[in-house]
């Protein structure tokens, strides 16, 4: 059994054995678990709050053209939940993760806008708490059978 004299050569040493894992065969079901959980945003009308990455328990304020085609808020053509795109990489020992919405207006429903007329946030590119240990899970799964 190997034995360390302080934290720094422990640290050194699991960081040379995680540099020799290649984690990329992770990246596509990684991508899967955030995609399906931002559809889920979609399917429920909204899951945000204060989880680490936005994710919760709130709805979405149902917007006027929901409420007179009696719709689904973000919903009435589908392009925007279609045009989420998300992208995962690894690079000097930290996961990178980029999710995008592939239309201009998307970044107001998300965040809001003040400008009249209002309009209020409904955050759907948020994740929750369990997408996140699902995620860690996974990972850690990984490269414990790589070690």
């Amino acid at each position: 059994m190997r034995s360390f004299e302080n934290i720094d050569d422990f640290e050194l040493y699991i960081g040379s054995i995680l540099s020799t894992i290649d984690l990329s065969p992770l990246f596509s079901q990684i991508e899967q678990i955030i995609k399906s959980s931002i559809e889920i945003n979609f399917k429920q009308g909204g899951r945000y709050g204060s989880g680490k990455f936005g994710g919760g328990d709130n709805k979405w304020i149902k917007s006027k053209r929901a409420i007179a085609q009696s719709g689904q808020t973000l919903q009435d053509t589908g392009s925007m939940k279609i045009g989420v795109g998300v992208k995962v990489s690894y690079n000097s020992g930290q996961f990178n993760i980029t999710i995008s919405a592939g239309k201009l207006y998307s970044a107001v429903h998300n965040f809001g806008h003040s400008s009249k007329p209002k309009l209020p946030a409904r955050p759907f590119l948020v994740l929750q708490d369990e997408d996140i240990k699902l995620i860690n899970e996974l990972v850690v799964e990984y490269i414990v059978e790589r070690m």
